[in-house]
């Protein structure tokens, strides 16, 4: 087999887990010799228009697969995510699918899976037209992810779900400089030090800066002024929150907590590289343990389902999520870190979900458990979508989705 023959192949490999485990996509795993762009390209594609593809072979099936047989169907889902980038190579993508068939041990389907390619790529120019109105051509969700958005969100489900089909937008925190004026480089409109790049963008110095999507980067706005006590990042790893904080607070004394050391080791290398001095990084898992100190503001970003940005990870359409489990898990956190809080101290939840069970529901929850509550106001009427307790923040092209919510710890 030719090397450029082995690309179905591969991304059959890294793809399968993905699809039938639950898998995340990494990016050390599509390395292949001269290749890794193209198999990476794949991959992404797959993942994201994963539902369109699936909709489109099973139309084109007379007899639906058995459950069993999902790697040949993955097969030919690459091929026709590869059949419609690249429609005048149709046979050698076929001739391919037909030969990784035998490769996996699949000699059987080699005359199914050529019949069928056949068929779609007889139809390859038509089927925009022939599916133009049908919801996994146009959205490319599971069903079950899809009623939820359109239940949750009924004024928004279109443009969130063709969000998450976006390529995602590269913005870079700048608050430690690194920046020199630049033709391809867009300031945000209300966020500081927030620029948006292009690929063309060369005159930054990337040792001064941090890669931080714009969503997350409206904490900025949510910070006060002045902070005399010692402050807590509770949830900190890779360290885009702690490394806001240490810009807006250069004299004061950040705590940046995480539960493992793989991800303790991210943020140190992280304020390492951007020369931070009054960040010191702990390892504490909030469940098992405590802190002896307490603060004047807490900055919680607690795990969630990440469903704000299935554009940078589409394979998370497809993890099966306990939102009542996960919910516990945030509010036990957020309980926690909240008897640190020194009274008329300052606490700030977060997630980067959209769903209300980790955000609002969460908070409502909080304050029904926790006393001296008071909650504040985030953004400025026209920045996000306003809900009970917090503020949504909504994927769109240019920005993940985000919630926040302000609380302060109010004297009795």
């Amino acid at each position: 087999m030719k090397r450029k023959e082995k690309i179905i192949l591969h991304a059959l490999k890294i793809l399968m887990p993905v699809v039938t485990q639950g898998k995340f996509l990494d990016r050390k795993s599509t390395h292949f010799e001269n290749n890794t762009a193209l198999l990476w390209e794949i991959c992404m594609d797959v993942l994201r228009w994963f539902d369109r593809y699936q909709m489109v072979l099973e139309s084109f099936l007379t007899k639906k697969l058995k459950q069993k047989d999902v790697e040949v169907a993955l097969i030919m889902i690459i091929c026709i995510s590869s059949m419609m980038k690249k429609p005048d190579k149709v046979h050698y993508i076929i001739n391919e699918a037909v030969e990784t068939c035998g490769y996996v041990g699949r000699k059987w389907s080699k005359p199914l899976v050529n019949g069928v390619l056949r068929k779609i790529a007889n139809n390859i120019h038509s089927l925009k037209e022939q599916y133009v109105d049908h919801p996994q051509w146009v959205y490319s969700h599971p069903n079950n992810v899809l009623e939820k958005i359109k239940k949750q969100w009924p004024l928004n489900w279109q443009s969130i779900c063709l969000s998450h089909q976006s390529q995602p937008k590269v913005w870079i925190n700048t608050d430690f400089g690194g920046s020199q004026p630049d033709v391809d480089i867009k300031k945000h409109a209300y966020v500081p030090n927030a620029l948006l790049l292009s690929k063309s963008s060369t005159s930054l110095d990337m040792r001064k800066t941090y890669i931080q999507d714009i969503a997350s980067q409206h904490l900025k706005l949510l910070l006060p002024e002045n902070v005399q006590a010692p402050i807590l990042d509770a949830c900190a790893a890779p360290g885009g929150k702690t490394v806001i904080l240490a810009g807006k607070y250069p004299n004061g004394k950040i705590i940046a907590v995480d539960k493992t050391q793989e991800k303790t080791k991210l943020i140190e290398e992280n304020i390492s590289r951007l020369g931070l001095k009054n960040v010191h990084v702990l390892q504490n898992d909030w469940l098992d343990a405590t802190l002896d100190e307490t603060f004047g503001l807490i900055i919680v970003d607690v795990p969630c389902s990440a469903t704000g940005t299935i554009k940078r990870h589409p394979e998370k359409k497809r993890h099966t999520i306990d939102y009542k489990a996960l919910q516990q898990h945030q509010l036990e956190i957020l309980l926690k870190v909240w008897s640190l809080l020194l009274p008329n101290g300052i606490l700030i939840y977060s997630t980067c979900s959209i769903f209300e069970e980790e955000n609002d529901c969460v908070i409502e929850q909080f304050i029904a458990s926790a006393p001296n509550v008071q909650v504040k106001s985030c953004f400025d009427s026209n920045i996000g979508e306003k809900k009970s307790f917090g503020t949504q923040l909504l994927p769109t092209d240019n920005q993940d989705g985000h919630y926040f919510c302000k609380l302060q710890k109010v004297i009795p």
